[in-house]
């Protein structure tokens, strides 16, 4: 994994902008779920990604259609899966310094794992991971 480390921005999590220790570029190109929620909203993550569902991080592979994914607005339902066509390159969101290890992407809260254990991976080629320069 090639990785890029951060000391000039932050990242949105539910207690406000946060420190994180940077991005990785997983090496080979990996499946993607797209996830279409009730309220419109929706993310495009790795298989391996994880999303917190009452209380217990669960892989988004093991997602099913009526499952709820907690968001900056409540639980909201899962409408619609779609297995995306192509595979593609993805970048891991490394150690974010927040109390539940939480961010936020699409008003959707993103479980992190901490930089030495981390399996979390969102497609980089998708833009609704929200970033804050610090000056």
């Amino acid at each position: 994994m090639k990785i890029k480390y951060n000391k000039d921005w932050e990242i949105l999590t539910p207690n406000g902008y946060r420190d994180f220790a940077g991005v990785g570029l997983l090496p080979d190109k990996v499946t993607i779920l797209k996830f279409t929620l009730v309220d419109g909203n929706s993310i495009s993550v790795s298989q391996g990604h994880t999303f917190e569902i009452n209380g217990i991080d669960e892989y988004a592979i093991n997602l099913i259609n009526g499952d709820c994914i907690d968001t900056v607005n409540g639980l909201k339902e899962i409408i619609k899966i779609e297995k995306l066509k192509e595979k593609q390159y993805v970048l891991d969101i490394l150690d974010v310094k927040s109390d539940n290890n939480l961010y936020i992407a699409n008003n959707i809260k993103i479980v992190v794992i901490p930089l030495c254990l981390s399996l979390l991976m969102i497609t980089y080629l998708l833009s609704f991971i929200i970033f804050k320069h610090c000056f």
